[in-house]
């Protein structure tokens, strides 16, 4: 008789590839294994490797712990919440320009990406160019945001969106009234 585990680990597999549009045979092929143990395997009959189980992690673009210890209900499984009491807040990000910032996303989770709720005082600006590795996405929630990235200047009014390059330098300056503005850095 199979344990729960594998069970459990086997039916998130089969969720998740259900979730992606592929096929028991596409994962196979994708994977090296057998059409036939992949099956077995989502039913909670056998088990994989850990190179089988890596393999089949990147096919399902999750990470192996999430497979294996993936949440037990479905809705968990689906959608990350980060309640507003688990948010990290700080001034860390160039807290001399009197930016503050609130991590949207748990700082605990394996992401690709950062999200945050940024703050700029009115006519602030960070006191020296920023520049860091992957895209950065700006959302501005209100007041007006000027956006400098390598030599090139934009303004964002309340409900504009800007993405750019984070490994070019850039800067950020608010208008005559403070800001704030959803920001996400995919670094991946």
């Amino acid at each position: 008789m199979a344990s729960k585990t594998n069970t459990e680990i086997g039916a998130r597999s089969r969720e998740l590839r259900k979730q992606r549009s592929l096929t028991l045979e596409g994962v196979a092929e994708l994977t090296g294994l057998s059409k036939g143990h992949l099956s077995r395997f989502e039913r909670g009959e056998k088990t994989l490797s850990v190179a089988s189980l890596l393999r089949l992690s990147e096919v399902l673009n999750v990470t192996v712990g999430a497979l294996c210890d993936g949440p037990s209900s479905k809705q968990a499984q689906s959608i990350l919440i980060c309640r507003k009491n688990e948010r990290q807040s700080g001034q860390q990000l160039h807290s001399a320009a009197g930016m503050n910032f609130a991590m949207l996303n748990r700082g605990d989770k394996d992401t690709n990406h950062q999200a945050m709720v940024i703050h700029l005082p009115a006519n602030s600006a960070l006191l020296e160019p920023a520049h860091h590795a992957g895209q950065e996405l700006i959302f501005l929630l209100s007041g007006a945001l000027q956006i400098d990235v390598n030599g090139e200047t934009a303004w964002l009014e309340s409900g504009d969106y800007a993405e750019f390059d984070g490994t070019l330098p850039h800067n950020l300056k608010s208008g005559d009234m403070a800001c704030d503005a959803l920001l996400v850095i995919l670094t991946s």
